[in-house]
């Protein structure tokens, strides 16, 4: 890893530090350095929004449920409405880093 990404790594620590706890974020656990590599350790979650999507490619289960759906997105979108409120920019907004929990609660990491 570059001194570069590195750095960047721990803008992004820095930066998850500053906006503290939201339902709709993931929560940074901690952080350490392993092999001279910054580490970041999140809560663990079941899946990620693209994984889960993957299986309605095949029949019987054509589709996603609506309720689903729109669940989703509104949880995403009072995710990044937070990001905002501290203008700052994710950057990186896609389903792999859409994390889904019990209960199809969705976080954005």
């Amino acid at each position: 890893m570059s001194r570069c990404e590195t750095e960047q790594i721990m803008r992004e620590l820095q930066a998850m530090r500053q906006m503290g706890y939201h339902a709709h974020i993931a929560v940074l656990l901690g952080w350490c350095f392993q092999n001279d590599l910054p580490s970041l350790v999140f809560e663990l979650a079941q899946q990620d929004l693209h994984n889960y999507i993957q299986k309605f490619r095949e029949p019987p289960e054509s589709c996603m449920p609506l309720k689903q759906i729109l669940s989703v997105a509104w949880q995403v979108s009072v995710g990044m409405q937070y990001v905002a409120s501290f203008n700052m920019v994710h950057r990186d907004l896609a389903a792999r880093n859409i994390l889904l929990y019990d209960g199809f609660h969705a976080k954005v990491n």
